[in-house]
């Protein structure tokens, strides 16, 4: 097909009509036989031209005519095109806010998470001065400073290990450096801080201090006298 095509083009630059007429008529009926629009209006343009040039003018306008009818085909097709891409665009717009709002919601989710983890923390430690102001155990003070700790620490390595995964791409050589050298760290830090909160949680000072501030001798001392209405009436009656 194409290869009538450039043979009649050939043919109408060396002014041989006749030659260049029977190429592009083979390939004319090649590309309605196909069919393929785009190459049937650039022929039946050519024919068209040809067959003007041979003075066949009748000819020349019905080639001329399905030239017209062949571009408005195309045309049609390409605004088809452009609908359907214009649908496509908008369903790839549509499916990009839905990702974006899903990424979002996730992120939304992932920060409540952290929040709720942080006010599980301080309340721990909240709890665990509390118990401090009690005559309790120093086995149930110790359980409740390992624990309080141990999440502490936890959620330290856990924003750690988010921080490094996204700046090393989650390479797992990385992160497993980061996490001994973050542990090694750690340990020996929660060891401290844990044996010095348990000493000061046991300690006299906090012991003076809860018998000060006990709530029964809060109670006892806001507590008011009861008014004694029973000798009011032994007088008054002692009177009458």
């Amino acid at each position: 097909m194409f290869v009538y095509q450039a043979l009649g083009d050939c043919y109408m630059q060396l002014n041989e009509q006749e030659n260049a007429k029977t190429y592009y008529l083979k390939a004319f009926d090649i590309s309605k036989a196909i069919p393929n629009f785009n190459l049937s209006a650039v022929i039946t343009d050519s024919l068209s031209k040809v067959f003007y040039d041979q003075g066949n003018y009748k000819q020349a306008f019905e080639y001329s005519f399905s030239h017209r009818k062949y571009v408005d085909t195309l045309d049609q097709l390409q605004a088809k095109h452009d609908v359907a891409l214009l649908d496509v665009q908008k369903e790839n717009r549509k499916r990009e806010k839905d990702l974006q709002d899903q990424e979002k919601e996730r992120l939304r989710r992932i920060d409540a998470q952290y929040l709720s983890m942080f006010f599980v923390v301080a309340s721990l430690f909240l709890i665990m001065i509390l118990i401090g102001m009690f005559p309790v155990s120093k086995l149930v003070i110790r359980i409740f400073t390992f624990i309080a700790f141990i999440c502490l620490f936890e959620l330290i390595v856990l924003i750690a290990e988010h921080t490094v995964h996204d700046i090393t791409h989650g390479e797992p050589l990385y992160i497993w450096i980061f996490k001994i050298v973050l542990i090694a760290v750690l340990v020996p830090v929660q060891h401290y801080m844990e044996h010095g909160l348990l000493n000061f949680l046991t300690s006299r000072k906090l012991v003076h201090m809860r018998s000060k501030i006990s709530i029964k001798k809060l109670w006892l001392t806001n507590k008011k006298p009861v008014p004694q209405h029973g000798t009011g009436i032994e007088e008054d009656t002692a009177v009458l």
